[in-house]
């Protein structure tokens, strides 16, 4: 079932075709970290990496004043293309088997080798704001605010801590 939604998120990345660098960035940074961490598959893995690389330095090097607007409209494409059904299918593929602290170390590395901000919030919260109904996560209102925070708080602590535990 995994290969199956990995497919659908590789065809999706190809067929994009993003115009923003940071998007074809990121989207190549979630496929290099699923197949590296999620399918252990280094060969597919490395084939995202350098595509990461390009386009998070482009994005780095022109110090766009349009970062923060750019990483709030990303939307990872097999999600544009597939809707809410696609994250349904993709976090019961993967229930079980992601390292989370080891991924999100992995993406504030890749952040930082761009030399793009490294706090992973400004990525993570447009998404849980689009998404979050799709897992029972509602953002809206004073619960969603203290929800909010305990995410903020509790990514910051994975991407720092010392152990790879989930």
């Amino acid at each position: 079932m995994l290969e199956a939604v990995m497919g659908k998120m590789a065809r999706a990345h190809a067929e994009a075709g993003e115009s923003k660098p940071l998007h074809a960035g990121l989207s190549a940074l979630l496929l290099e970290l699923l197949f590296r961490h999620a399918l252990q598959d280094e060969a597919r893995a490395g084939a995202y990496t350098t595509q990461r690389r390009t386009m998070l330095l482009e994005t780095a090097r022109k110090h766009r004043s349009s970062f923060a607007a750019d990483v709030s409209s990303f939307e990872v494409p097999a999600v544009r293309t597939h809707a809410d059904a696609f994250l349904r299918e993709l976090r019961k593929a993967l229930r079980d088997r992601l390292p989370k602290r080891a991924m999100l170390r992995a993406a504030v590395a890749a952040l930082r080798e761009a030399g793009l901000p490294e706090d992973p919030w400004p990525y993570v919260e447009p998404q849980l704001e689009r998404h979050g109904h799709v897992f029972g996560f509602a953002v809206t209102g004073a619960l969603g605010g203290a929800r909010k925070f305990v995410v903020r708080n509790g990514l910051r602590l994975m991407a720092m801590g010392s152990s790879d535990n989930d």
